[in-house]
């Protein structure tokens, strides 16, 4: 059975991980792991380095065989506020640091965050 290792306790984010991985076949670990950026990202780019942070993190700290960074932001496009969230998977042969620049992200949004509201439970 993998070790998979979350890095956060937000319930919300963990409960994601376990509707997508059979526990079955996984033991999902939680653990509160610094994202490496600010605790509001304000951009797509920050929010990826910061889901790459924690996957990166949860993986060393719980000795996982999976790592996984769940991180929501705000990213400002055509002048309004929108909601941004990205997430990372990495394994021990499988990831770097510092990240390689994005090519192209293709962009999910919710809504403008102006509108909505942004937060960014960790």
């Amino acid at each position: 059975m993998k070790t998979v290792a979350v890095g956060t306790n937000n319930e919300a984010k963990i409960a994601a991980v376990r509707a997508v991985l059979s526990e079955k076949e996984y033991r999902i670990v939680s653990l509160e792991v610094p994202s490496g950026v600010s605790a509001q990202p304000l951009s797509d780019e920050e929010t990826r380095l910061g889901a790459i942070g924690r996957a990166k993190r949860a993986l060393e700290a719980a000795e996982a065989d999976i790592g996984i960074g769940l991180e929501g932001g705000v990213t400002k496009i055509d002048g309004q506020w929108w909601l941004c969230n990205w997430g990372r998977s990495l394994t021990e042969t499988e990831w770097w640091w510092p990240p390689p620049a994005p090519a192209s992200p293709s962009r999910r949004t919710s809504g403008p965050a102006s509108r909505r509201g942004a937060s960014s439970a960790t």
